[in-house]
């Protein structure tokens, strides 16, 4: 078992690992930073093979400074997002199903064995039904978990004689990012067709009206490591390759060029163009954008060429430009 070292230890550690550290300062910083969450965490870029060639603990801290700033820039942003889309969901549902209830919406707005034409796999309509499943379940168990902890979104239907279910919007009120994802991937295509018509996103090359679903599914990403407090600036919660839906719209809408999703400000476009479709002000939209440039170009500046030529992209400046032109 490895042996387990004081502050004091860990940065005698650091220094016979040629990153400098010293000083009532930078211990201070380190402690504060956390030795496994800082250090251990940007001490490589994107991939564990990627070793960043860190000679001094403030190389360190910087990195940590600006992927801080990039987290409280995104929070807000993908808040709003998801709360916006996840209303614009539901009013397309509820404009389109006979009663705002779980069950209408089930058997009348999610795809499931019976929706399929003739000629179509069963393996493709028991998925179609196993995701229809698994969705009832995911709603049903937050209304269950929300009920048990005392949330009034819930305990009012639930108690009260005069409702015989909890409606939809309420649903939609304790489900998360996850949830949504899952409902727009699993809508029957007018209703997905209306949330695109709603957002302005009716594309040629989107014949089944999946690139709200694909949007939300790619911040998802990275709404999940900003509220966990993860490394963010280098994507490294990028699991997936982009699809050619999502590299088409933006490449399209934002003049974005070969879109990969695996840098920041890809996401810094994408979160864009999703403030663009909800009718932000320009002024506001080209704020966060902005902020961004700013904060990249003095990391730029602060953490030297030779790590900079690491770290950031040599693109990045550019795109974020063209990104501005198209708001």
């Amino acid at each position: 078992m490895a042996e387990y070292k004081t502050i004091n230890g860990l940065m005698k550690h650091m220094r016979a690992n040629h990153v400098q550290i010293g000083g009532s300062a930078e211990k201070r910083n380190l402690i504060n930073l956390g030795y496994f969450h800082g250090y251990k965490g940007y001490r490589y870029f994107r991939y564990d093979t990627q070793r960043v060639n860190f000679t001094s603990f403030a190389e360190v801290y910087k990195i940590a400074c600006y992927d801080d700033a990039l987290k409280s820039l995104f929070y807000g942003k993908l808040m709003f997002i998801e709360t916006a889309v996840k209303n614009i969901t539901l009013q397309s549902i509820v404009e389109t199903i006979s009663t705002p209830s779980l069950n209408c919406l089930l058997e009348e707005g999610i795809v499931g064995y019976k929706d399929f034409p003739e000629g179509t796999s069963v393996r493709k309509r028991r998925e179609a039904q196993d995701s229809k499943n698994k969705l009832r379940s995911k709603l049903l168990h937050e209304a269950e978990k929300a009920y048990s902890s005392g949330n009034g979104k819930t305990s009012h239907y639930y108690e009260s004689a005069n409702h015989a279910y909890v409606p939809l919007w309420a649903l939609f009120e304790i489900a998360m990012m996850g949830e949504l994802d899952f409902i727009l991937d699993s809508l029957k295509d007018p209703i997905r067709l209306k949330i695109c018509k709603e957002l302005d996103m009716d594309y040629s090359f989107d014949s089944d009206h999946r690139i709200v679903g694909s949007v939300i599914k790619r911040l998802r990403y990275l709404r999940n490591s900003v509220a966990h407090n993860n490394v963010v600036y280098d994507v490294r919660f990028n699991c997936n390759q982009i699809k050619t839906l999502l590299k088409t719209c933006l490449s399209t809408e934002m003049n974005l060029s070969n879109p990969t999703m695996s840098n920041a400000y890809e996401y810094v476009v994408l979160i864009s163009l999703m403030l663009k479709k909800l009718g932000v002000p320009k002024t506001e939209n080209k704020r966060f954008v902005r902020k961004f440039r700013d904060l990249t170009t003095k990391f730029e500046a602060e953490i030297g060429t030779v790590l900079a030529t690491q770290l950031i992209p040599a693109n990045w400046k550019a795109e974020i430009n063209n990104c501005l032109q198209k708001i």
